[in-house]
């Protein structure tokens, strides 16, 4: 299996809507008050991209960039699932620092090894030759379960909502290990980097 040489991330469009509403979390608290409610959306963020890191996924639907050195048989795509994939540039041998080449979509496909999507090579076909210094080839991807918050599969949306309890009840203690509840939560929807 090729290495996994990932070099630098870019968010570009952070999800729209939280996979679990300010209210979810009032109803799973029982709060009445809506004193609380600024705090709550930052513990819901906080949550999600905890989760999101656990699973090594993306829960609802997200934009990014990726970048590699160089391109590879194999370019495993972070945070699936894979909603789309925008493009693969790269910047070639006589390019500046700034002006990257669209890749052919002919030459490559999309396929997965183990729920992991992955950019790889069509029969016959060759990457182009880029410049070879760093951050050469770049994608962009949509990846998520969906834009809606019920796109989000219902063990983990619980689990959100567990892991702000847990933080709302314990202000000022760092989580250092997920609740073995929420772990049981995740456990179908870890995806394992490369």
């Amino acid at each position: 299996m090729t290495s996994y040489t990932r070099t630098k991330e870019l968010l570009l469009v952070p999800p729209a809507l939280e996979p679990v509403s300010i209210n979810d979390v009032m109803a799973h608290l029982r709060l009445d008050s809506t004193s609380d409610n600024a705090y709550l959306a930052t513990l819901i963020t906080a949550a999600r991209q905890t989760i999101e890191a656990e699973c090594w996924c993306s829960l609802n639907t997200q934009t990014w960039q990726y970048w590699w050195d160089r391109f590879e048989w194999q370019m495993y795509i972070p945070r699936p699932p894979l909603i789309s994939s925008t493009f693969i540039q790269y910047l070639a041998p006589q390019s500046s620092n700034s002006v990257y080449t669209v890749c052919p979509t002919s030459i490559y496909e999309l396929s997965q090894h183990r729920g992991i999507p992955l950019y790889r090579l069509q029969c016959l076909q060759t990457w182009p030759i880029t410049r070879g210094y760093r951050d050469d080839v770049m994608c962009q991807v949509v990846t998520g379960y969906g834009p809606n918050p019920t796109d989000v599969p219902g063990p983990i949306r619980q689990a959100i909502l567990l892991l702000v309890a847990h933080m709302y009840l314990n202000r000022g203690e760092v989580v250092a290990q997920l609740p073995p509840a929420i772990g049981a939560l995740m456990g179908n929807y870890r995806f394992k980097e490369f």
